[in-house]
């Protein structure tokens, strides 16, 4: 029981971070836009990973050590993030 809560509680975090992370980049594609369609490219942009390999994703557990899954799942787009902040910054600063 105390895995399971354990990887429910890592899956919450998770979960809110990746919705706070969506709504932090588009106000801020809003905010150097002032285009509502630059909002609903950059969301659009986010999810389309997710809407193509969603369905590809489901034979993997059986190959892969679910552990290693979980772990490449929050790594992966903590690393996508990176050059997208970088980015951030020297639109801000310019």
């Amino acid at each position: 029981m105390p895995d399971f809560l354990r990887l429910w509680l890592v899956g919450a975090f998770a979960n809110a971070v990746r919705w706070l992370e969506m709504l932090a980049s588009g106000l801020f594609a809003y905010e150097v836009t002032h285009s509502a369609l630059a909002v609903a490219g950059v969301v659009a942009a986010r999810q389309l990973p997710q809407f193509f390999l969603g369905a590809f994703a489901g034979a993997i557990p059986r190959t892969v050590n679910r552990k290693v899954i979980v772990m490449l799942a929050l790594v992966g787009p903590a690393a996508n993030l990176h050059p997208a902040a970088t980015l951030a910054t020297t639109a801000i600063s310019s």
